[in-house]
């Protein structure tokens, strides 16, 4: 099996590349040393995994039904809860098992939007 990326490196390396990096020769800062890299890597990329996205827009989606209610008969308040669970659904497979997420039913659907702010 290749070292592709080992043999993009020795050819950069050979080729003088590395010779004119910022910091090169100086020390690490504590800050780059320490926490998970790859998290690290995530919040300076500005990247905002799929399943956070989700959750924001099941938020706004919940305080919409809420605030619409008392303009609603049982059935569109039944089809916009079979909405936001639909949301939930696709939540619940994008992200990390313990972020999972009930479902939303009448009934609980205040205490369901206080759990998620």
């Amino acid at each position: 099996m290749r070292d592709w990326f080992g043999e993009m490196y020795k050819k950069h390396e050979k080729l003088g590349d590395f010779e004119y990096l910022e910091g090169k020769g100086k020390r690490l800062s504590r800050d780059v040393l320490e926490g998970d890299v790859l998290d690290r890597t995530i919040k300076s990329a500005n990247f905002v995994p799929e399943w956070v996205q989700k959750r924001k827009d099941i938020l706004v989606e919940m305080k919409n039904v809420i605030e619409l209610r008392p303009h609603l008969d049982d059935q569109e308040l039944e089809e916009k809860i079979d909405q936001v669970n639909a949301l939930v659904r696709k939540y619940n497979r994008k992200c990390p098992p313990v972020m999972q997420r009930g479902l939303v039913s009448e009934k609980n659907l205040e205490d369901r939007y206080k759990s998620w702010q």
